[in-house]
């Protein structure tokens, strides 16, 4: 079986390389740029991060909501169980850090707490 041989390729005087594979490796080097610039752009978005709601009131949370800032476009109901006096329960996000949390209980009222740093804080109630 015949291998084929590619042509010996050297450097002009200047240490380039033929115009063709210069082209070649300056069209790499943008798609591995334009991807890099791309991954950068889109992971943060994609992250998701936890926070939590802690529940030192009197009454059982019934609801939690999340909309982004000054939005009013609440999200569903976030909670899987009610969240007793004294308890917690935990979400995963993948907005970014700062949103409105709203907390409805079991007798109806709710409360809400704008502009929460949900990745850096827990959210505390005391109704």
């Amino acid at each position: 079986m015949a291998t084929a041989k590619l042509p010996d390729v050297k450097p002009d005087i200047f240490g380039r390389l033929s115009p063709e594979r210069d082209s070649m490796r300056n069209r790499l080097f943008f798609i591995a740029l334009a991807c890099a610039l791309t991954l950068g752009y889109v992971t943060p978005a994609l992250a998701s991060h936890a926070f939590r709601i802690v529940n030192n009131g009197r009454h059982v949370i019934t609801a939690v909501q999340i909309s982004a800032v000054n939005r009013r476009l609440w999200a569903p109901n976030l909670l899987r169980a009610w969240v007793n006096p004294g308890r917690w329960a935990s979400f995963s996000i993948g907005e970014g850090c700062y949103e409105d949390v709203r907390v409805t209980y079991g007798n109806g009222h709710w409360m809400q707490q704008n502009n929460v740093n949900t990745c850096r804080v827990n959210v505390i109630v005391n109704y």
